[in-house]
C-alpha cells in the first residue's frame, strides 16, 4: 500500500504537546485501574489479576538487590526467566514502596506492601508502548493528525490499559516491541539502507530479553534486513553493526542468567521443570471444544478481558470492535493488493509476524499449556487496528477521514473507561473474615 507521502517531509513532527497529551491519557487509565485491582487482599484469589503474586514476589527481591534461583530460593518461576522486564518495575518499587499503599484495598499479606509502586513501573511501560506506536505511525504516514490518532488509539486500547495496570512480563514485551516496530517503519520508510539499522538491531536486542510471545518480530525483521543487505540497498557493515548492537542491548542479561541458571539464558530448561513438577497443564489437542474456545477467548481478550481473566466488556463493544477493526481490516486487505516497493515488504512483514505470532500461540496452546490469552497477540492487535484505520483514511475525503479518526478515538476511550468502569463494579473482594486463611506469599504462584 503506497502511503500519500512517499517520504515523511523532513519538516514534520509531532508537537510535544500532543506527544504529552497521549503520555497523560495513558498513564492515567493505567493508574485508575491500578489502583482498582487488590493484591494479596485475603480474597480466595490471591492475584485478582493473571499470576500477579508470583510477578510481585520476584520484582520484590530484584528491588533489594537479589536475583533469587528457582526453585531453590523462591516459588516464583518467573524468577528462571531473564530479568529486563521487571528491573523498571522494580525500580519504581525501591523507591516508593513506602508511599505506595494507596490502593482500593489495603494487602493483608505482609509481603505485598507497596505492590502499587510496582504497577508503576508497568504503567510507564505502557506509556513507552502508546508513544513508540505514535512515533512509528508518523515515521510512516508522515500525517501529524494520524500519529496523534494512533497513539490515543493505542493509549485506551483497553486491553492494553489492563497489562500496564498490574505487575507483569507483557508490559515490558510490548514495549520493546513496539520500539522495533517504530525503529523498523524509520529505517523503512528512509530508503531500506543503512541509515538506521542500528536502532533496529538495538531495539531487536529489547525484543530479545522479553518474553517468548515477542520473538514473533526477530525473525520476520532479520529476512527483511538480510533481504536489504542481499539487494546492496544496506551494506553489510551496516548489518553487522545492527546485529552487534543487538547482541550488546541482549547478551549482557542473556549471560547473568545463564551463569545463575547453569546455562539456562533463556529459562527454558527450568520451565518444562515447573511444568512437570510442579503444574498440570491442559492440552488443546485433549479437549473437545478446543477451536471454538480457543477463537473465542483470543478474540475477546485481544480486546479486553480483565481482572483473573473473569471480567468482561459489555457484549455490544465486543460487536463494535469487531466491526470497527474488521472495516479497518478489509480496507488494509484492499490496499495492500495493491501494494508495491516498501509498501508490499512492509505489509508481509507485518503478515508473517501475525501467522508467526499466531502459530506460537496455537502450539503453546495444543501442546504446552491451553492458555489462549490475547495479551500474547496484543502487539498485532494494536498494530492491525492502527493500519486499518490508516488503510480506511486512503478512501475518504479530508472531512471523512477526521470523522473516521474521531469515531475510532471516541471508541476506543470509552472502552477504556468501561474497561475500569467494570474493575471497579467487580472488585475481587476477600471472603467473611471466619473464611480467611493467613498465608505467606512464598506459597502463592500460578503459570502465565
Amino acid at each position: 500500500m503506497e502511503v500519500a507521502t512517499p517520504l515523511p517531509p523532513a519538516g514534520v513532527r509531532t508537537s510535544r504537546a500532543e506527544y504529552l497529551l497521549v503520555a497523560a491519557v495513558a498513564l492515567v487509565l493505567r493508574l485508575a485501574m491500578a489502583w482498582a485491582i487488590p493484591l494479596a487482599n485475603g480474597s480466595l484469589d490471591p492475584n485478582c489479576a493473571p499470576d500477579e503474586s508470583a510477578h510481585f514476589l520476584f520484582v520484590d527481591a530484584l528491588s533489594h538487590g537479589r536475583a533469587p534461583r528457582w526453585p531453590e530460593e523462591t516459588t516464583s518461576i518467573y524468577a528462571a526467566f531473564p530479568a529486563a522486564p521487571y528491573l523498571l518495575q522494580a525500580l519504581t518499587l525501591a523507591l516508593f514502596r513506602d508511599h505506595a499503599d494507596v490502593g482500593r484495598f489495603a494487602p493483608v499479606e505482609a509481603w505485598a506492601r507497596g505492590y502499587e509502586a510496582a504497577r508503576l513501573g508497568n504503567a510507564l511501560l505502557g506509556v513507552v508502548t502508546a508513544l513508540a506506536l505514535m512515533a512509528a505511525a508518523l515515521a510512516w504516514t508522515g500525517s501529524r493528525r494520524f500519529a496523534l490518532a494512533a497513539g490515543l488509539i493505542a493509549a485506551t486500547y483497553p486491553q492494553h490499559v489492563f497489562v500496564g495496570a498490574y505487575t507483569n512480563a507483557d508490559a515490558f514485551t510490548l514495549a520493546a516491541g513496539a520500539t522495533l516496530v517504530y525503529a523498523v517503519s524509520r529505517w523503512a520508510r528512509r530508503g531500506e539502507s543503512s541509515t538506521g539499522l542500528i536502532p533496529v538491531g538495538a531495539a531487536a536486542g529489547a525484543v530479545l530479553l522479553g518474553k517468548m510471545s515477542g520473538f514473533y518480530l526477530l525473525p520476520v525483521t532479520a529476512i527483511w534486513v538480510g533481504w536489504a543487505a542481499w539487494t546492496r540497498r544496506a551494506s553489510l557493515t551496516a548489518s553487522l553493526l545492527a546485529l552487534g548492537a543487538s547482541l550488546g542491548v541482549s547478551a549482557p542479561l542473556l549471560l547473568w542468567n545463564a551463569m545463575r541458571n547453569r546455562g539456562d539464558a533463556l529459562g527454558l530448561h527450568k520451565y518444562r521443570h515447573f511444568l512437570a513438577e510442579y503444574w498440570k497443564p491442559v492440552y488443546g489437542r485433549d479437549l473437545p471444544d478446543a477451536w471454538p474456545t480457543f477463537i473465542a477467548s483470543l478474540l475477546k481478550s485481544a480486546f479486553g478481558v480483565f481482572g483473573n481473566l473473569n471480567i468482561l466488556m459489555p457484549g455490544v463493544f465486543y460487536v463494535a470492535a469487531a466491526l470497527l477493526i474488521g472495516t479497518g481490516c478489509c480496507a488494509g486487505a484492499i490496499a495492500l493488493r495493491r501494494a508495491t516497493g516498501v509498501s508490499c515488504r512492509a505489509g508481509l512483514w507485518l503478515a508473517a509476524g501475525i501467522v508467526l505470532n499466531l502459530s506460537m500461540v496455537f502450539y503453546n496452546c495444543w501442546y504446552i499449556d491451553f492458555q489462549a490469552q490475547g495479551r500474547y497477540v496484543l502487539l498485532n492487535a494494536l498494530l492491525v487496528t492502527g493500519l486499518g484505520a490508516y488503510s480506511v483514511d486512503s478512501f475518504l475525503s479530508d472531512r471523512g477521514r477526521r470523522a473516521w479518526r474521531g469515531i475510532l478515538v471516541v471508541f476506543f476511550a470509552s472502552s477504556a473507561i468501561v474497561a475500569v468502569g467494570r474493575v471497579y463494579q467487580r472488585p475481587c473482594r476477600p471472603p467473611p473474615v471466619a473464611m480467611r486463611a493467613s498465608s505467606s506469599g512464598s506459597d502463592r504462584f500460578v503459570h502465565n
